[in-house]
């Protein structure tokens, strides 16, 4: 099992966070229960996890400073590993327009707030998505040229059937996991050692 999978399993079952960092949070109380499927994560399989219950520790004689990482990646930890948390980071976006392969099967797309740097006003856009040639098309078909109306027609049945399903028209969202504690090692998914982290 993946640890992504593990904590959409974990986010629905164990109690909200502790309103510092949001509901997806994970930290000492809450990883102690998880350990034992937490070990076993494909990410983990190769570690031995130890959870810190403060950011800074002293583990053998030795003071360790969580850092932060995002996982990506076929990361793999190795060794003896400390962690202070794990949580998700809020839905991201490519700041982009829709790839065409996004727009499969359906009218449009309503892309993610977007806040005016001013007045911090939210708003969102809708795009709809048209062929250029799909106007004249339409008259040819029936026999009469009045594309203005045709492409107006179109265009507002093409609107109500975003509006009709806004939720199934947004654009799609990821969200990261972020891990904090300390990693000697990590090893991607060719085996080289990806980053070490010195304490």
């Amino acid at each position: 099992m993946e640890l992504k999978e593990l904590l959409q399993i974990a986010f629905k079952v164990i109690p909200k966070g502790n309103g510092i960092s949001g509901d997806q949070m994970l930290t000492y109380n809450q990883l102690k229960r998880l350990l034992p499927e937490l070990q076993k994560t494909d990410e983990f399989k190769d570690s031995k996890i130890h959870l810190m219950t403060h950011p800074i520790s002293e583990i053998n004689n030795k003071t360790l400073t969580a850092k932060t990482m995002k996982l990506g990646g076929d990361v793999k930890f190795e060794g003896d590993v400390y962690i202070f948390s794990i949580e998700t980071t809020p839905e991201m976006y490519a700041p982009r327009y829709p790839k065409i392969s996004e727009y499969k099967g359906k009218s449009g797309i309503i892309l993610p707030i977007t806040y005016d740097p001013e007045t911090f006003t939210p708003w969102k856009q809708l795009i709809l998505k048209w062929s250029p040639e799909q106007a004249q098309d339409i008259a040819a078909m029936i026999g009469y040229n009045n594309e203005e109306y045709d492409f107006r027609k179109y265009m507002h049945t093409e609107l109500d059937k975003v509006l009709d399903d806004l939720g199934g028209h947004e654009m799609p969202s990821v969200r990261g996991i972020m891990i904090r504690g300390v990693f000697p090692s990590t090893t991607n998914g060719d085996g080289k050692t990806s980053m070490t982290i010195e304490s």
